[in-house]
């Protein structure tokens, strides 16, 4: 089971998001993730830069928050 208080911690920890995926090079196809003006990772490959991007310390803590309410909702279901 994935460890949810882990994630969250990390993604607390993480530069805030949202992130955006940045062509750095057209030539080359490389790409970088930016928060606002700040790089936070760089020289990647532009499908590895896009999934990144997606998967921003923002949209992580909303995804955390859902599984959380869909466990509350299944355990309330459970119990009735």
């Amino acid at each position: 089971m994935i460890d949810l208080t882990h994630l969250e911690a990390v993604a607390r920890a993480a530069t805030p998001g949202p992130w955006e995926r940045l062509l750095a090079n057209d030539i080359t196809g490389v790409s970088d993730v930016i928060a606002g003006n700040r790089v936070v990772c760089e020289n990647l490959r532009e499908r590895d830069a896009a999934f990144i991007a997606a998967l921003s310390p923002d949209v992580v803590l909303e995804l955390i928050n859902e599984i959380r309410q869909l466990r509350e909702a299944i355990a309330s279901e459970n119990c009735s």
